[in-house]
């Protein structure tokens, strides 16, 4: 039991030494008072690199979780960091394999999909301030020669400039929350594979 720990903590080197340290001991502590034996262990926990892939998982949600409830900047780093455990979570088990498939073939599409839809929402707004800048140009340009035309395209360009202006914080707010949905998904998936139990010690898989 001592040498799958010590495997499963040399796994552990992305979490704070004292943190996979509390968590060794508290697995150490639970497996004797369990009374499991290495082949049980296995059989629930997997091998020491699947156990540790779980704990780092749970370690780096309840992370991200914290710093979502006191509204902390996270870095995107870690956030990649959360997904890829997440996608290696997936394939830990051979009998996942084809449902990891399945689920990162989904998490692709509508990946492919959100980013598709904020490139067309950017696209549009800088269209709209860009085309109302030439359009004022535009107007200006044949200000002597034909006031009329002056004014229409100049209306135009104005209108179309400010509607770019008024609508980009509304397509900010809309990626954040749109990146947030996705991410909340990812977690949910991420929790699902873990099975944290409602203990309040981090880290705790059963």
């Amino acid at each position: 039991m001592n040498s799958y720990l010590e495997a499963v903590q040399a796994h552990l080197t992305e979490l704070p030494q004292e943190e996979s340290g509390d968590l060794i001991a508290y697995y150490q502590e639970y497996f004797i008072e369990s009374d499991l034996t290495l082949e049980e262990i296995k059989a629930q926990y997997g091998t020491p690199k699947q156990f540790a892939t779980k704990l780092k998982l749970s370690y780096f949600l309840d992370q991200d979780d914290h710093a979502q409830e006191e509204e902390k900047s996270i870095p995107a780093k870690s956030r990649l960091q959360l997904v890829w455990l997440i996608v290696l979570g997936l394939f830990a088990s051979p009998l996942l394999v084809p449902l990891a498939l399945a689920v990162l073939l989904l998490i692709l599409a509508l990946l492919i999909a959100l980013l598709a839809l904020l490139f067309s929402l950017y696209m549009l707004d800088v269209s709209l301030v860009f085309g109302g800048l030439f359009s004022l140009v535009s107007g200006l340009g044949v200000v002597f020669s034909s006031p009329s035309t002056t004014l229409v395209f100049s209306g135009l360009g104005l209108l179309l400039f400010g509607l770019g202006i008024l609508i980009s914080p509304f397509i900010l707010f809309l990626t954040k929350w749109l990146c947030l949905r996705f991410l909340g998904m990812i977690k949910w998936l991420g929790r699902k594979l873990t099975q944290r139990t409602k203990r309040n010690q981090k880290g705790v898989v059963l």
